[in-house]
């Protein structure tokens, strides 16, 4: 009998999908997150083929409930986890807890906007995204590294 495709509910990462592809093709759920995080860094296509497939798969056990019915209950889901993550987020602003990690965070966030409105609007013809990320990983491994061996 061929497995049904549905997210998995106790291999989760984020929300089951990875683990719930691996099982219906029948691979390691580590090969599909790796497949998801490439195509994320590539085009971005893999965080919206993501999405789009956290909405429509259904999880196991709740493979018969209507189309409807499973779309309805993964957006809510969605949105729940949203919430928490903003809630999360913001109780770490207010608190002043991890203080540098925020300001490390909102540099990067800032540099890819500056990145991101440069390339669009054609300015330097060298510059694009896909040449310049392994510089931002890079970049951002030698902060984490400096800074843990600074003892922050």
């Amino acid at each position: 009998m061929k497995t049904k495709l549905a997210r998995s509910q106790t291999d989760r990462v984020i929300s089951g999908v990875c683990s719930g592809l691996g099982a219906y093709l029948g691979i390691e759920a580590v090969w599909v997150r790796l497949f998801f995080v490439l195509m994320a860094l590539a085009d971005g296509f893999g965080v919206l083929a993501y999405l789009i497939l956290w909405i429509v798969m259904p999880e196991a056990g709740r493979q018969e409930a209507a189309v409807g019915q499973v779309i309805e209950s993964n957006v809510q889901e969605m949105a729940g986890r949203a919430q928490e993550a903003a809630h999360g987020i913001g109780e770490a602003v207010r608190n002043g807890s991890n203080r540098q990690a925020g300001i490390i965070f909102g540099s990067a966030l800032i540099f890819l906007g500056v990145i991101f409105l440069l390339d669009n609007l054609h300015l330097f013809a060298w510059l694009s995204f896909g040449n310049l990320w392994p510089l931002v990983l890079i970049l951002g491994g030698l902060a984490l590294l400096i800074s843990r061996v600074r003892g922050e």
